[in-house]
């Protein structure tokens, strides 16, 4: 469990990387919207996992753009920044669009993430993402849907672990079926681009 102390050590490095990575500017190339090959990408499909209010199920979302991102609290870095790339994409576009957006933050370290640190963690980049965690068959079930790979490595400080996944966005049009996959080099104006592209296409 993380205690609150930890929990703001996470933050506060967050800045510090955020900072730093303020200088540096990526390109990055939008995944094709419409998989000719649906053999290329996962799967996906519903799936039923834990929230502080309650369980949640992918299907409850149709008619939504869903987004949806895998990781943990401890990560030092890269969670954090993916998080706050979503969290600018959503503060670009305007309120009613908003409404029509759901993001889900998936853990993938169920042992020591606490849903009350994930509900906190998942806040402070918006408040309409939701956090999901669930027994580590549950998560895994879910991560092999979705094609994330992941694994429990020894920690460089020789204490605990760290985890070693996958990095991607996976975004849903509103009949729950994946569209796009972004790299963590994604730029919140590609997030906005594709929940706009999703909104003006007609899914049954």
């Amino acid at each position: 469990m993380i205690n609150k102390t930890r929990f703001t050590l996470i933050l506060l490095f967050f800045c510090c990387a955020m900072a730093q990575a303020a200088t540096k500017t990526t390109q990055h190339d939008l995944s094709t919207e419409v998989f000719e090959d649906r053999r290329t990408i996962p799967n996906g499909g519903d799936f039923t996992l834990d929230s502080s209010k309650g369980k949640i199920s992918l299907s409850q979302y149709k008619d939504k753009v869903v987004i949806l991102l895998f990781g943990y609290l401890s990560c030092p870095d890269i969670c954090p920044t993916a998080m706050k790339k979503i969290g600018t994409a959503l503060k670009r576009i305007a309120m009613q669009e908003q409404e029509e957006v759901q993001v889900f933050f998936i853990t993938l370290d169920p042992e020591r993430d606490d849903i009350e640190h994930l509900d906190q963690f998942s806040a402070f980049f918006d408040k309409n993402i939701i956090a999901l965690t669930g027994k580590s068959e549950e998560i895994r079930h879910v991560a092999d849907l979705y094609g994330v790979t992941y694994s429990k490595v020894p920690s460089k400080t020789g204490s605990g672990y760290l985890i070693n996944h996958s990095v991607a966005s996976y975004i849903l049009s509103p009949d729950n079926v994946i569209r796009y996959i972004l790299s963590y080099d994604a730029t919140p104006g590609d997030i906005v681009d594709v929940i706009h592209t999703l909104f003006k296409k007609s899914y049954q």
